[in-house]
């Protein structure tokens, strides 16, 4: 029997304690996974470490670099309760869809660190199509206005997108694959915030400058602090509550799943009962 002391020195270079265990081709993700965020990171951003040079209120490889330190825990845990889930028969390595399923699970996470691409590997459009426009109404937002908050709603869209495609359902075979729900109408309502942050944004910068050319510096100074100032707030507020939503959904859900685990174990016994009383 393989140490599960070995499989965690092992997995303290990422995939390595997965290829110990023998998930083989789950390690090999993991290190290719780990090459792709720490390229990412590396890429030239401008002078000013903002993506092309342009946007220079934007700092993407921050993001990135959180990210990966993240993913780099993950993986640590991730092997040691494959580790546990194998030697207690909960995983079964030479079981090929299984893995297939769960490889694809996790390419797609690492894919999410540009919200949307990793459901659109698993064939969810839809909600790729809005997690996508939603990362690029932020990432437009954080580099015109350079508020901290959108670059934190960025981090938090992306783990949203990861924790999402952990808890979805994936088949391989296309045609029974379940009928992706349309989430235009909740979506919809950020699409008309951050319009309405942007036309906000314009409007006080078309007239903060207008004031600044007729020598107006310290009230352009209190107008521009006022702005970020309630922006942060209004914005911090709205993530938060969408945190508290999330997390309560997410444990009503691993309630469900446990609820319906005990059953099906609770169904067995009485099964097999039976089949000994006969």
């Amino acid at each position: 029997m393989k140490s599960k002391q070995k499989a965690f020195l092992s997995s303290l270079i990422p995939g390595l304690g997965h290829i110990y265990i023998g998930l083989k081709s789950r390690g090999a993700i993991f290190i290719l996974g780990f090459i792709f965020l720490i390229s990412v990171s590396h890429i030239s951003y401008g002078y000013d470490g903002s993506l092309g040079g342009f946007f220079h209120g934007f700092t993407m490889y921050r993001i990135v670099n959180i990210l990966t330190g993240l993913a780099y825990f993950a993986s640590i845990l991730d092997c040691l309760i494959c580790y546990d889930k194998i030697f207690a028969g909960k995983i079964d390595i030479n079981d090929e869809k299984r893995e297939k399923i769960e490889n694809r699970r996790l390419i797609s996470m690492f894919l999410s660190i540009l919200p949307g691409c990793g459901h659109f590997l698993l064939g969810k459009s839809i909600k790729g199509k809005n997690y996508l426009m939603i990362f690029i109404l932020l990432y437009l937002l954080s580099s015109i206005a350079g508020m901290e908050m959108f670059r934190i709603g960025i981090i938090i869209l992306i783990i949203l997108c990861i924790l999402d495609i952990y808890n979805e359902k994936i088949s391989l075979d296309v045609n029974k694959q379940e009928k992706e729900e349309d989430y235009s109408d909740k979506f919809r309502y950020i699409f008309i915030g951050a319009g309405a942050v942007l036309v906000i944004y314009t409007i006080i910068y078309g007239i903060t400058n207008f004031l600044s050319y007729i020598g107006y510096t310290d009230i352009v100074t209190n107008i521009n602090y006022a702005f970020n100032l309630s922006m942060n707030l209004l914005i911090g507020l709205v993530l938060g509550f969408v945190l508290i939503r999330e997390g309560y959904r997410f444990a009503e859900k691993r309630e469900k799943e446990l609820d319906a685990t005990i059953q099906k174990e609770h169904q067995e016994e009485i099964d097999r009962e039976s089949e000994e009383n006969l």
